[in-house]
């Protein structure tokens, strides 16, 4: 049997090659997408020579590209599509595995048993309270330095954006370093804010970190700023040519500022990145938690502010939570984990995919 497996984004796709020893590619890998006609060479009339497809993190697919991976798969091959329909949906438009679900068409099997982590664990607890629009405070934590760090998954609670940021570069530089020694505070703890603007935005609490956690060496100029040996990239866009991926994560390991260039380690894989692909390339310490979906990182930590109110909803914070492995800090202010909790308003996508495929059902 031809099997393939496939997912909407590089690092999901990586993250599918490395559970389960198989190849992964990207959806627009797999279907060959031609720039030169925007659009794929696998389609209705050359579909693709698979028997048994799989696509991980469905959730993230929109109409228009679930449209063209369902149009190029034969009509003899099966198709199983694994997601959560309680993350955030798709960037483009559409909701397409949750009308998928909702049509009854398709045997659907939920999955009860948690292997991320343990049974009990605080982070699990927490996700499935958010889940229900329970909005009751997990447990919480006032003193870091003293306090012991008992649950895997703790609120820290703030008055302010600058005390957020405070209390956010304390974690990253002497508590966890200090209190969980095993977690490399560049490598394996990974700040996942709701916003890019703002004090407690994606692009302030980069800047802050970097001060706090690399502030010396030769600095290269780039789009992103000042870029030095230790510090914490993320890509932004595939780069089929050097392998790395939309959302991969990366170290800096040495700087050129003569010639331009940066060499970063990519999971284990060292590449050269040149002028131009510095465009492509910002400051990792902190990154939105859109940006984080597909992926999954060691310790997280997450700002939750009232100033955050335009993004304030129950599945992006619930994101947020399922991303931890081992450890979740959410540092914010009490109202702004009720406000995400009980806002669950950004579910309905009016699409129109249910009522098709109820027509087409009654055919």
């Amino acid at each position: 049997m031809r099997v393939h497996l496939a997912a909407p984004t590089g690092r999901a796709a990586k993250r599918i090659a490395e559970t389960t020893g198989g190849f992964a590619q990207t959806i627009h890998r797999l279907l060959k997408y031609d720039p030169a006609k925007s659009g794929f060479l696998h389609d209705s009339a050359t579909p693709l020579p698979t028997d048994f497809l799989v696509v991980d993190e469905a959730s993230m697919l929109d109409s228009r590209l679930a449209a063209a991976l369902l149009q190029a798969v034969p009509s003899s091959a099966h198709v199983l599509l694994v997601g959560d329909v309680d993350q955030l949906p798709s960037v483009g438009a559409g909701n397409v595995l949750k009308d998928l679900i909702g049509s009854d068409l398709a045997p659907v099997t939920r999955l009860a048993v948690i292997f991320r982590q343990q049974q009990l664990s605080q982070i699990v607890v927490t996700a499935h309270a958010v889940n229900q629009g329970d909005a009751t405070l997990p447990p919480t934590i006032t003193d870091l330095v003293t306090e012991q760090l008992h649950h895997d998954l703790l609120f820290v609670p703030v008055t302010s954006a600058e005390e957020c940021i405070a209390r956010v570069i304390e974690l990253c530089t002497k508590v966890i370093p200090q209190k969980l020694r095993h977690f490399d505070p560049v490598a394996e703890v990974q700040v996942l804010a709701p916003m890019h603007k703002g004090v407690a935005g994606v692009g302030n609490l980069n800047r802050a970190l970097q001060q706090a956690l690399n502030p010396h060496g030769h600095a290269l100029r780039s789009p992103a700023g000042d870029l030095r040996a230790g510090d914490k990239l993320i890509q932004l866009r595939n780069n089929y040519d050097k392998g790395i991926f939309n959302g991969d994560i990366a170290v800096v390991t040495a700087v050129d500022p003569e010639d331009g260039t940066l060499e970063a380690d990519f999971d284990g894989t060292k590449q050269v990145l040149d002028r131009g692909d510095l465009g492509d390339v910002a400051l990792a310490y902190a990154c939105s938690i859109h940006k984080s979906q597909g992926s999954e990182y060691p310790v997280v930590i997450v700002p939750l502010l009232k100033g955050h109110f335009m993004m304030l909803q129950r599945n992006l914070l619930y994101t947020a939570i399922t991303r931890g492995k081992k450890r979740v800090f959410i540092v914010g202010e009490p109202a702004a984990w009720g406000m995400a909790v009980r806002n669950n308003e950004s579910r309905d996508r009016r699409t129109h995919l249910r009522e098709k495929l109820a027509i087409l059902s009654e055919r």
